[in-house]
């Protein structure tokens, strides 16, 4: 005899179509409960987005004491999903999914979904309730036996360039806990790694234990309308902590925030950007303070496309859930999928409020250790958000949108601004290790070339090519009026234009030679050796009265010669050799020409804010500037 259950879900899924819902399918995806599944589309989706899923978020916040009215569910997921589903598109039907997982989850899950039908507002625009029992809906998180610490790079002096963090992982201090960087950040000037808060908030459950060995349940409507019983908050026997399997958190500590002011490391591992800023649990993202942006100043991803590389530079958010092809930049690849376009809402685990989440459909099954990748998409390489979940059995992984994170670091960090790095402050970085082919990469994403001599300098057409001249966009840059590495420039003092007076220090080139104008008011002449947000380090140049190095107190070896590419080096009578060679200046007007006693002392490097009012007096010419760094941090030690 056919028993209650088969009748109603044979009833269930011989209704017909909703004739208001027929032109509402999307992409088919995976089957679940036994029944087609599809990605909403037309106006099923409209009605989801615009009216139900709002409706449903404002009374599962009014009503949240009644559905966790037992402390230990603070440790369940309970998301809100939607789709159309169904026997075939002829009898199938908006449904939400309410997924729930963790300690008490099915009273919890009973609690929802009898609130919801009672509410009313699905069941009259025609749309289905489902509850799902999803014991693999946990965190993406991969467990390892290691300090909390962005993996994978040397030390400091093994860094030979700018490093992307886009898709590296970080381990959480004294747990088994390891996720993934998203990206940088820069939050009112500061840089930022971003990543997921969940691994930093104590031992995780990951799941409920498989009753029988079945891996989900579903529930109806008729279930959730049953009178509770206490073993509907009781899976204790079942649902353990923590299990042992493959993927599961250790829990022999208390549950306490692994969040450190200073977190000791040993002196072997080379540590960057140990310190949690701040983070937020109902949001999921922790942001992490970089030790020095100089190395992890921007945001490279290089994704395939149509069997070509292409370099993306991800500095966009999407606003609102959209339905299309996506990947995801994980440590183990890149992998493919498709964002449902349907808003979605989840309570994650340690959390007390419900969150916006986007679901993403992938027939990859993503390992432990995508928490926190960037989701883009696929086309405009617009960022979704980082991954914060997701479920085998659904196929599917669930995102917070960035745009509401960011919104949510502003309030939380008190920030004024919440922004990505740009191309072009990643550019001066390339250039000042020397990184031929990100220089090269950059120019193209920013779209610099120079189109005829008006742009760049006559001297400096050679940026076009690029060639050899690793260094000769610097040219072009100082053009521009930008202060940069390798710069030769003057400061002006504040004495008045009309009155004689001698230069505090010695120039290092002839003041007949000088730009008009400079040849009666106290300069100081300089030249950047090295670069840093809002400021540069340049040493500065000095003729010594005419004596160069042999002038009394002068320290030789911190020294070089500084001589235009229109003359060429020479010692003055009585100078010793010096053991830095020679550093060629291109001056700025081809008619300059410096002392034959100028002299750049290395030993000095004076901070100057890229504010400061200067005159461009030339530049390094491009096969001396490696000796021009070189010799800078010899003498400085940075």
């Amino acid at each position: 005899m056919e028993g209650l259950a088969e009748k109603i879900k044979k009833h269930i899924n011989d209704d017909p179509t909703d004739p208001r819902y027929t032109k509402s399918f999307g992409p088919e995806i995976d089957s679940l409960d036994n029944k087609r599944r599809w990605m909403p589309a037309g106006a099923a989706l409209q009605e989801w987005n615009e009216t139900l899923a709002p409706q449903l978020q404002e009374l599962m916040e009014d009503r949240k004491m009644e559905i966790q009215k037992k402390e230990k569910t603070v440790d369940c997921h309970i998301f809100r999903l939607f789709y159309m589903m169904g026997r075939d598109q002829d009898h199938a039907h908006p449904t939400v999914i309410i997924a729930c997982d963790g300690r008490g989850h099915k009273g919890i899950l009973k609690q929802t979904m009898s609130i919801i039908i009672r509410n009313g507002k699905l069941a009259q625009k025609g749309f289905k309730l489902r509850g799902m029992r999803a014991t693999d809906l946990d965190f993406k998180a991969r467990h390892q036996r290691f300090y909390a610490r962005i993996t994978s790079f040397p030390d400091m002096e093994g860094l030979r360039g700018p490093v992307s963090l886009y898709g590296k992982r970080i381990r959480a201090e004294n747990t088994q806990k390891e996720a993934v960087i998203g990206g940088t950040i820069i939050v009112d000037d500061r840089y930022y790694a971003l990543t997921v808060a969940h691994p930093f908030v104590g031992p995780n459950y990951t799941g409920s234990k498989p009753r029988d060995g079945s891996v989900v349940e579903f529930f109806d409507t008729e279930w959730a309308l049953e009178t509770d019983n206490d073993d509907d908050y009781d899976d204790d026997d079942d649902d353990d902590d923590s299990y042992d399997n493959d993927s599961a958190y250790d829990s022999d500590q208390e549950r306490q925030s692994l969040v450190v002011e200073d977190v000791e490391i040993p002196d072997s591992d080379h540590s960057h950007g140990l310190r949690i800023q701040d983070m937020n649990s109902v949001m999921d993202w922790a942001v992490i303070e970089l030790e020095d942006d100089r190395l992890f100043g921007a945001n490279e991803l290089k994704l395939n496309v149509s069997r070509k590389s292409v370099w993306v530079y991800p500095n966009l958010l999407k606003s609102k859930p959209f339905q299309g092809e996506v990947v995801i930049a994980s440590p183990d690849g890149i992998f493919h999928g498709v964002s449902s376009g349907a808003a979605a809402a989840a309570k994650l685990r340690h959390a007390t409020s419900d969150t916006t989440v986007w679901a993403v459909h992938t027939q990859e099954k993503l390992p432990n250790g995508t928490c926190g990748a960037w989701v883009l998409d696929s086309h405009t390489h617009e960022i979704l958000g980082p991954v914060v979940a997701g479920s085998s059995t659904l196929k599917e992984i669930f995102l917070v949108p960035l745009h509401d994170i960011f919104k949510s670091i502003k309030d939380e960090m008190g920030a004024t601004k919440v922004k990505f790095p740009s191309a072009e402050s990643y550019l001066w970085l390339a250039v000042f290790f020397g990184h031929v082919q990100l220089v090269q990469r950059l120019l193209q994403k920013i779209g610099i070339t120079p189109d005829s001599p008006e742009d760049v300098p006559v001297q400096d057409v050679e940026f076009r090519k690029m060639r050899s001249e690793k260094m000769t966009m610097l040219h072009w840059s100082a053009a521009k009026g930008n202060v940069e590495i390798c710069r030769m420039f003057a400061i002006k003092s504040e004495v008045d234009s009309t009155e004689e007076a001698q230069p505090s220090i010695p120039l290092g080139f002839d003041t007949a030679s000088l730009p008009s104008g400079m040849g009666h008011a106290p300069s100081h002449c300089y030249i950047v050796v090295r670069e840093a947000p809002g400021n540069c380090y340049a040493s500065p140049v000095s003729n010594y009265g005419g004596r160069g190095t042999s002038a009394p107190g002068v320290i030789s070896r911190r020294h070089a010669i500084v001589y235009s590419t229109n003359t060429s080096p020479r010692y003055m009578p009585g100078e010793a050799h010096l053991q830095s060679e020679p550093i060629a200046v291109r001056p700025a007007e081809p008619t300059m020409k410096f002392s034959a006693a100028a002299r750049i002392n290395f030993g000095v490097q004076t901070q100057v804010s890229h504010n400061t009012k200067v005159n461009n007096l030339g530049m390094v010419i491009a096969n001396h500037i490696p000796n021009l760094i070189l010799y800078a941090r010899t003498q400085s030690g940075w």
